[in-house]
């Protein structure tokens, strides 16, 4: 139980990293397409040069608060006259907030049943290498974020031995395996 437990807090903490560190921060990726574009949010994309320098200010500040930041950006919004544009997109933003945390609260409730089962595929030795990696590829299909969270977790606690070799030489499931298997030494 305090191992699921462990699991279960690793997991919160890695899907709240990998959820809020993404590529371009608070305000999404830089740009547009290719490179192309203004290099911010939606909502300055009819702002002058001068008006995304102000915006950039604040975003850039680090020591004003984020409820310092949010008013003083709903302020230009309004001084360059995207409050709509700024209020559509903080809407967006806040929605997509809130499906990734109901998304991230199932994940984390579905890994007290897939961290069993794998630890079930991985004890299991009456079966093939392959039979092994096809189970577990079975489970991935069914909750594919939460293999990939337990796996991540796993990592980060060190769990697979970086000195030894998997089968046939090659790191964790060998060479051209696509990097899903666990070799001879799996999760458990």
């Amino acid at each position: 139980m305090a191992h699921n437990l462990l699991l279960i807090t690793l997991a919160v903490s890695a899907l709240a990293t990998v959820t809020l560190a993404g590529p371009g921060g608070r305000g999404g990726p830089k740009g547009g397409p290719h490179g192309h574009g203004h290099g911010g949010p939606s909502y300055l994309a009819n702002v002058t040069k001068e008006g995304r320098r102000e915006f950039e200010a604040v975003f850039k500040n680090e020591t004003a608060t984020i409820a310092e930041i949010d008013a003083q950006t709903s302020a230009l919004a309004e001084k360059y006259n995207v409050s709509d544009a700024y209020n559509a997109f903080t809407a967006k933003h806040t929605a997509h907030l809130a499906a990734v945390k109901a998304n991230q609260t199932q994940v984390i409730s579905n890994l007290e049943t897939v961290v069993p089962k794998l630890a079930a595929i991985y004890q299991n030795k009456d079966q093939t290498r392959k039979a092994q990696e096809e189970a577990v590829d079975a489970l991935r299909q069914e909750y594919p974020v939460e293999v990939a969270a337990v796996k991540y977790i796993r990592e980060l606690l060190g769990a697979h031995d970086k000195q030894r070799p998997g089968p046939r030489g090659g790191p964790r499931g060998g060479p051209h395996r696509g990097g899903h298997g666990h070799g001879r030494h799996g999760f458990y």
